[in-house]
């Protein structure tokens, strides 16, 4: 069995291959025409030309290609020794959830492409170019998931079979939905929104029917992504053309733009309170997650109002039982630009949890209860309909156990879709 070490040092390694032969594949570096227009007659106004200009790695072709998969891989290695956490929520909530519908939704933005496509609307390549584009990035995806299956030998969840890492069906999902973002993400925000929670709910599912471990989901997401940006450069190489890399329209964090988003977010927890039994033994919250869905409408730059829901799992340190909480809150959030592709965001929300103790009597647990959170972000823009975020977030349990509150603080990951109008 290859060790968790190995397992990222080869990812990472196999990343930093493709970085290396990116670069010497293409030389192409992107000028300021090429990044905010596909009209090369266009010229940019200065605030492109100053904030574009002054990072000559962030204008590079294998920055295009990586920075969303490198981002999506690294947050799967770390948490590979937490994935029993991310486990321990599905098998709280719904152990009995088995449903086949992820078998075919992989296909989906696939589907819709090629409807497209046949009904005559306009995208980026002909059907020639697509379809060779298509099967390069294929053989890559393939490639990669099953090399890395068969080498790595990790258990599913559900059985002792040993090629759970990484998902098959997660790397397919995000494979066609990049394809789809690639042909027509500049006709409509919403073509590459709508592809890409379509591959996010596959992912998901996976993760439902008990077939991968949260890594493998992650890993397999960054795969498809990475084989269709290859397989586009690969394709854009032999008909000897270089497209434009970036969105007609990128979006950038500046002037006037209003970061409303919709993100699916995983974290784990630590809790700093210990608790009395009825037996008089010190108990505590540990080996804790949570996910949860998140969004928020800004009215201005820097304001906006919204609120997640979540599941968190914690196990109880005297018995190893499980503590299953889930909440809703709602409130404000903020944003602060730090540059034209990072923003500070903080918020103050205010909810309810409602919590499953799984019959435990040994401690008094509240089934309902008041909550707060505050916290403080830190997101980055990797193109004009996906940004990521990592997190930090606190938030008090009042009257949760014994009476008395919990404190817990959060830490993750959140893939966020914005919905912002594009600034020009």
């Amino acid at each position: 069995m290859i060790t968790n070490n190995k397992i990222a040092s080869y990812i990472l390694s196999t990343l930093l291959m493709i970085s290396i032969s990116t670069n010497l594949f293409s030389q192409t570096k992107l000028d300021n025409s090429q990044i905010y227009s596909t009209n090369s007659d266009e010229k940019p106004s200065s605030y492109e030309s100053f904030h574009m200009g002054r990072n000559k790695f962030t204008n590079s072709t294998a920055f295009e290609l990586l920075k969303a998969p490198l981002i999506i891989a690294t947050a799967g290695l770390v948490f590979i020794p937490y994935k029993k956490r991310f486990y321990n929520i599905r098998h709280t909530y719904v152990p009995t959830f088995e449903n086949h519908y992820d078998d075919y939704l992989q296909y989906t933005p696939a589907i819709v492409m090629l409807g497209l496509k046949k009904a005559g609307v306009k995208g980026r390549s002909s059907w020639g170019r697509m379809l060779v584009s298509d099967a390069i990035s294929i053989a890559i995806m393939a490639g990669m998931v099953n090399s890395l299956k068969y080498s790595t030998r990790v258990n599913r969840p559900d059985s002792k079979q040993t090629n759970s890492f990484p998902s098959g069906h997660t790397a397919t999902a995000f494979m066609t939905a990049t394809m789809f973002h690639k042909e027509y993400g500049n006709l409509s925000k919403w073509c590459s929104i709508g592809a890409y929670t379509t591959a996010t709910l596959t992912g998901v599912t996976r993760m439902l029917n008990n077939k991968h471990w949260i890594s493998d989901v992650c890993v397999g997401a960054a795969i498809g992504i990475i084989s269709t940006n290859l397989g586009y450069l690969v394709t854009d190489k032999i008909f000897k053309d270089n497209r434009k890399l970036r969105d007609k329209y990128f979006i950038y964090f500046g002037k006037e733009y209003k970061p409303s988003f919709n993100s699916f977010y995983v974290g784990v927890s630590d809790y700093t309170d210990i608790y009395k039994t009825t037996s008089g033994r010190d108990a505590r919250l540990y080996n804790s997650a949570r996910v949860g869905f998140e969004g928020a409408w800004f009215i201005n730059k820097n304001f906006g109002v919204g609120g997640n829901l979540s599941m968190a799992t914690s196990n109880i340190s005297t018995t190893n039982d499980i503590v299953g909480t889930s909440g809703i809150s709602v409130g404000e959030y903020f944003s602060f630009n730090l540059s034209d592709r990072v923003r500070l965001g903080s918020k103050a929300l205010v909810g309810m949890d409602f919590t499953k103790a799984n019959d435990i009597k040994y401690l008094n647990i509240s089934s309902n209860n008041l909550n707060i959170t505050t916290g403080l972000s830190i997101s980055y823009l990797t193109s004009r309909t996906l940004g990521f975020k990592l997190f930090a977030d606190y938030r008090h349990h009042f009257s949760h156990i014994n009476n008395m509150g919990a404190n817990e603080v959060c830490y993750g990951i959140s893939a966020e879709l914005m919905l912002g109008k594009p600034a020009y």
